[in-house]
């Protein structure tokens, strides 16, 4: 989508809409397990059966793929049924020793609770419950649909800000035509700025034979070449934000804020999501005894790469913490105390101003821009100092450390507005 100025903005739609298809893709899959094992579960009236057999038996097309199998008698309503069931999804799996196990725990001969619908007696299970696959996925599935909610949620809160902003701007100014027709009636010049304070058309001046301009308060300057402009305005104080801590003892500040109250939540969910399929695809990969394990383990070995980062990027945002530490000599930025890269140590001396603005990567994270403070340097250029932040908590970082350089007499040029 192209911009009133020529330039290409990546709104993101295409990509969210490819995750919602998917999504949508992933709970119709998930149906196919949960809704026969949640009626089994619920709806399936109890009986009793006399196991007459037992067999595994392997997919007919797919090589590999097992499922255990029950031959059971059972009496419905005085009438006697026979036949071969299994649990309530009747899944085929390539683990072999996940149906080896379960063929181990019935004995041929012996009487079990049996399980079957009402409303088809011929469905019968002899096996209850879920399974981890429909566990695992479900799980999965709800940390990716609560993102996916939050994703979209905060899609349409952005667009309805972008249009009540819009909608504020063209309501809130007036047209050149009215303005300039306001001055003339009010009897001001046209570019004229009327003195603050002062009502226009309040006092129109009146132009005597001398050229003096006169009022019924006395003598005053000609509004054409003596009006005065408006003060600048005052550049707003930035609260601190209530999870950062500062301390200054006169030789030192000290900036401190702990990455738990924006980095730990998202990829820690999407961890929990990424794992909770992963771990029991090796965990079963490791127990079975059919030759087609390594090669699972192997397939899967990308994926497990994956949550391992997953894992150490939310340890990163739980235990982590950023500190910022500027003395008379060097300014600091520590990021710990579990190993991360944005470490370093610059010069005072070297310094030629900070800013504050949207990282140069152009990410947005969804519905919130993300914003990075900068030193600019006379060897390096611009050196990334803090990055991941908000605009609120980017400006006070760049405040504070402005205020306190300023004051030791080593102080950066006045660094370039959020923009």
């Amino acid at each position: 989508m192209a911009t009133p100025s020529g330039t290409r903005r990546d709104d993101g739609f295409g990509g969210l809409l490819a995750g919602l298809f998917f999504l949508a893709a992933g709970w119709g899959l998930l149906s196919l397990t949960l809704v026969p094992e949640w009626r089994a579960n619920h709806l399936y009236a109890e009986g009793r059966c006399v196991l007459l057999a037992k067999r595994l038996a392997e997919h007919p097309r797919d090589v590999g793929s097992y499922r255990a199998e029950f031959l059971i008698r059972y009496t419905v309503a005085g009438r006697e049924l026979q036949g071969w069931t299994s649990d309530a999804a009747r899944d085929h799996t390539g683990f072999r020793w996940t149906s080896e196990h379960l063929l181990g725990r019935f004995t041929v001969g012996e009487a079990y609770p049996c399980w079957y619908d009402p409303a088809d007696v011929t469905r019968v299970v002899l096996v209850r419950g879920y399974s981890w696959w429909t566990c695992g996925l479900l799980l999965a599935l709800v940390v990716l649909s609560l993102l996916a909610g939050r994703a979209v949620f905060g899609r349409l809160r952005a667009a309805r800000c972008a249009a009540g902003a819009a909608g504020g701007v063209r309501s809130r100014q007036p047209s050149g035509d009215f303005l300039v027709a306001r001055r003339v009636s009010s009897g001001i010049p046209v570019g004229v700025v009327p003195p603050p304070g002062e009502r226009p058309g309040a006092r129109a001046p009146v132009i005597g034979r001398a050229g003096k301009a006169m009022t019924g308060g006395g003598p005053v300057r000609s509004p054409v070449v003596g009006t005065r402009a408006p003060p600048a305005p005052r550049q707003q104080e930035v609260r601190r934000p209530d999870h950062f801590s500062v301390r200054d003892d006169g030789t030192r500040l000290r900036i401190r804020f702990c990455w738990v109250w924006r980095r730990f939540k998202g990829v820690a969910l999407m961890g929990l999501a990424w794992n909770g399929f992963v771990v029991p695809w090796y965990w079963h990969a490791l127990r079975d005894d059919s030759p087609f394990r390594w090669l699972a383990m192997l397939i899967c070995l990308p994926h497990a790469a994956v949550g391992l980062l997953l894992v150490y990027g939310a340890l990163a945002g739980l235990l982590n913490r950023t500190v910022i530490q500027v003395t008379s000599e060097s300014l600091t930025v520590w990021n710990g105390p579990v190993p991360w890269w944005g470490n370093r140590r610059l010069p005072v001396a070297g310094l030629e101003r900070l800013s504050c603005h949207k990282d140069a990567t152009g990410v947005q994270r969804g519905w919130v821009h993300v914003y990075g403070v900068h030193a600019r340097t006379p060897g390096a250029g611009e050196v990334d100092l803090v990055t991941e932040l908000d605009g609120a908590e980017a400006l006070f970082i760049k405040q504070e450390l402005e205020r306190w350089l300023h004051r030791a007499g080593r102080g950066a040029g006045p660094g370039s507005p959020v923009r």
